[in-house]
Order: structure tokens, then sequence, then C-alpha cells
């Protein structure tokens, strides 16, 4: 059985107030400090600019849906939540998986196999968030994979002509449009 160890309110207290002091003594106007504080605030709420997407060389992530590969341009991704935690909306379309909350905001979660018409098992548990048209919404997978960049040599026609399938790459990754993909549930 682990000892508890008692908090020492008093060294707490002076720790606080010693801080506090400096602070204090530091001499910087409110409307300085408030002015740092906000652009930090921004600069930590913008997405990450690692996405490289020009006419020569696009970043893409490479996921997992059953036992196919996908990937989505880069560009488009704000976050990967692993085994993420999806509340069901009762009497949704089947692309709908759910919803969930992301730092108290509500959003919407698709079945990625669903949106594609894919046939097989298992829809994973991994949810990508995208951001498409001002929206975020989350895009239900198996797994991702990896990020790659690419050139334009390594990209290929999909020989389908699916739509929703941007380029497929030498390894068969089939890269998704994410504007013909969710034009039908933005709109």
């Amino acid at each position: 059985m682990k000892e508890r160890r008692s908090i020492d309110w008093q060294a707490a207290r002076a720790s606080l107030a010693q801080t506090q002091q400096r602070l204090e003594r530091a001499e910087v106007p409110d409307e300085v400090r408030t002015r740092i504080l906000r652009e930090r605030a921004e600069a930590l709420a913008r997405p990450a600019a690692i996405a490289v997407e020009t006419g020569r060389e696009q970043q893409i992530m490479v996921f997992w849906l059953d036992k196919e590969r996908f990937a989505l341009p880069l560009a488009t991704v704000t976050e990967v939540l692993p085994a993420a935690s999806i509340a069901p909306v009762p009497g949704a379309p089947p692309s709908v998986a759910g919803v969930m909350q992301i730092r108290g905001e509500i959003r919407p979660v698709f079945q990625l196999k669903e949106l594609l018409g894919a046939t097989g098992t298992g829809a994973g548990d991994t949810i990508i968030l995208i951001r498409h048209r001002g929206r975020e919404i989350g895009l239900r997978v198996g797994s991702v994979e990896e990020i790659r960049t690419l050139t334009e040599e390594d990209f290929h026609p999909h020989p389908d002509s699916n739509p929703r399938i941007r380029h497929l790459t030498a390894d068969l990754v089939q890269v998704l449009d994410p504007d013909s993909l969710l034009s039908e549930i933005l709109e």
C-alpha cells in the first residue's frame, strides 16, 4: 500500500505569493499582457502549417479502411483521434456514425466506408477530423499508416473513374477527393 503524502499548504501558499510578487515586479502593463496572451492563443488555435500542396508536391495521410489503403490530402486533416468515443444518432442514415465532443464542440462523424459505397466488415475506431468548406467533420476509418510527400509523377488516374477518388499511387493507395466525397453531406 502506498503511503499518502500530505500537502504542505503553507509552502504552497508561500510559493504562490512569491510567484505573484514576481509577476507584479515585472511591471508589464495589463494591456500588453492581454495582447501577448491573445496572440499566443490565436497562434495555438491555428492549424500547424506542415502540409505542402503545390503544383509539384502534395502531402497525404495514408490510412486503412478494411483491407484497402486510402489517403486524404494532409492539408485537409486537422487531427487524428484513435479509439474515439462516438455517440450514436437515432434515426440517422447508415453513413452517419454519430457525433462526438471535441474541446466542448459537437462534431458529426461519418462512416467513410458508407460514403464510398464500400462493403466489408469492420468500421474501425479511428477518427480523422478534417476541415472542409469551413466545417470540421470526422471520418471513421481503420487506422492511420503514415504521412507521405508525393510528386505529380507519383499520381496515376484511377481505373474506375470514381469521382470520389482523385488519384491512385504506384503502390495502389487511393487518394480521396474531399470535395466530391463530402459534397452530398455538406449541402
